[in-house]
């Protein structure tokens, strides 16, 4: 009797074990079959890597692209160069005047210490009344930039001028995956419409095209009256084990800036609060063209760019789904720029009777500043 009841609990215990182990092999399957569903305050947290060994020169160099940029809130353009870490960019004196750069803490002025190159072709301007190295990113259209590598620190030369403290190189989309139209408005008179599609079939390749118009009043005393157009055309073909890309970007803007305003007059008659615009006189408009044609290759790339670029300071100052290609690597053989600025002033037609003090000096200073300047 003994002996049965051993064995009838040994019977237990192994019918029990073999169910524990095939519950999890069976588990495992239904998992496997099943859909992961996520709920309403679920947080998704995705991320990118890329194989950077031998091929960074140091740990400070990086690759931002994909949905790092399409996610990203921007309040102005220049925001993209925010994704480099430690870089901030800010605005004074209108959102037609290139921004003002910090990296790591240190003031990179207008550009004069950090350069950026699209495509090839360096955006900042050699001359300009605010110093060397100007860059006006405002023309660029977010939605053509399709990745953005960069560099921190003074550990290349072949950056060139105003690579001080570092470089971004940005890359424009190919071609779009299907048509988009985006519109958005918000406080302040806010407004942007833009929109873009590629074009396939003409010739032996694709031609890419995007526009975008913002307008902006600002919350200041006298309203901004921003009025912003620019375009950009891509026409990209094969060719042997590479292609060939043009591309043209034009944009203009004007606007009515107000001007950084001493401490003590706030509060006064003349300036009730800080956004306050003690003369409402300044105006700034600002053109741009540059174009660029390139030859590429899978492996490595030659490019030929040349750029002509206009730009006219008047005043004080002066996201679809796109077909993403493989990384492509880019050497500069020729870049020429040619860039007309003359430095005028609205405000300055007046009679120079009714001018302060102050202000026939700024206009005279602006007259002596006028010519023409090309550089190469």
């Amino acid at each position: 009797m003994k002996t049965l009841r051993l064995r009838t609990k040994w019977l237990e215990c192994m019918a029990i074990a073999s169910a524990c182990s095939t519950t999890p092999a069976w588990a495992q399957a239904q998992d496997a079959e099943a859909t992961p569903t996520l709920a309403p305050n679920d947080i998704v947290v995705f991320g990118r890597g890329e194989a950077k060994i031998g091929v960074a020169h140091a740990a400070s160099e990086g690759t931002v692209a994909g949905a790092d940029l399409l996610v990203r809130p921007l309040l102005r353009v220049a925001e993209l160069l925010e994704a480099i870490p430690g870089m901030v960019a800010a605005q004074h004196s209108g959102s037609g005047k290139a921004n003002q750069y910090f990296l790591r803490g240190f003031n990179l002025d207008h550009g004069s210490d950090f350069t950026t190159y699209i495509d090839g072709v360096q955006m900042n301007l050699r001359t300009h009344g605010h110093g060397q190295g100007y860059l006006d990113l405002n023309g660029l259209i977010p939605e053509i930039v399709a990745r953005e590598d960069f560099r921190k620190g003074p550990y290349r030369a072949d950056g060139g001028d105003f690579a001080l403290a570092g470089a971004a190189y940005m890359t424009t989309i190919d071609s779009f995956a299907r048509p988009w139209l985006s519109v958005e408005g918000g406080s302040y008179g806010y407004g942007r419409i833009a929109a873009g599609g590629t074009i396939d079939g003409i010739g032996a390749g694709k031609l890419t095209l995007v526009a975008q118009t913002k307008v902006y009043d600002g919350p200041w005393e006298e309203p901004e009256h921003l009025r912003h157009a620019s375009g950009f055309a891509k026409y990209a073909a094969p060719a042997g084990a590479g292609q060939i890309e043009a591309s043209l970007n034009a944009y203009r803007a004007t606007w009515r800036p107000t001007e950084q305003i001493p401490e003590r007059i706030i509060g006064t008659a003349l300036c009730k609060d800080v956004f306050c615009s003690p003369d409402p006189t300044a105006r700034g408009e600002t053109t741009r063209l540059v174009g660029n044609v390139a030859a590429r290759r899978s492996a490595s790339s030659t490019n030929a760019g040349s750029s002509v670029r206009g730009a006219k300071s008047f005043g004080r100052s002066h996201r679809p789904l796109p077909s993403r290609s493989a990384p492509k690597s880019a050497t500069t053989i020729l870049a020429a720029s040619v860039c007309i600025a003359p430095a005028r002033d609205r405000s300055c037609r007046r009679s120079a009777a009714t001018m302060s003090r102050k202000r026939r000096q700024h206009c005279m200073a602006k007259r002596r500043g006028r010519r023409l300047r090309v550089s190469a």
